[in-house]
């Protein structure tokens, strides 16, 4: 099996938990679509570097959490607060 197969296989299987996460931390449905397609090609770029004794979900999400610490910089929303919008949490901050 060549490299772009097993990619294929391994992200088939860690898309939905990837996206789940992308989808938890960001509130706006378009933006974490987005997000979901940039860090799958992403992970397709840095494939090579994958160490396929561990776990593809696990890299795949470290890449996902960078991918989204990124966004929040370029938007300069921090993270806790979008988390708080997305669990709707009222007055969150002390």
């Amino acid at each position: 099996m060549d490299n772009h197969e097993q990619f294929t296989r391994r992200w088939t299987e860690a898309q939905p938990i990837v996206a789940g996460y992308i989808n938890a931390v960001v509130p706006a449905f378009q933006e974490a679509e987005d997000l979901l397609q940039d860090v799958a090609v992403i992970l397709l770029r840095k494939f090579p570097e994958y160490d396929a004794q561990r776990p593809f979900v696990a890299w795949a999400i470290g890449i996902a959490k960078r991918a989204v610490l990124v966004a929040r910089r370029r938007t300069r929303a921090p993270l806790r607060e979008c988390i708080e919008r997305k669990l709707k949490v009222p007055n969150a901050r002390p």
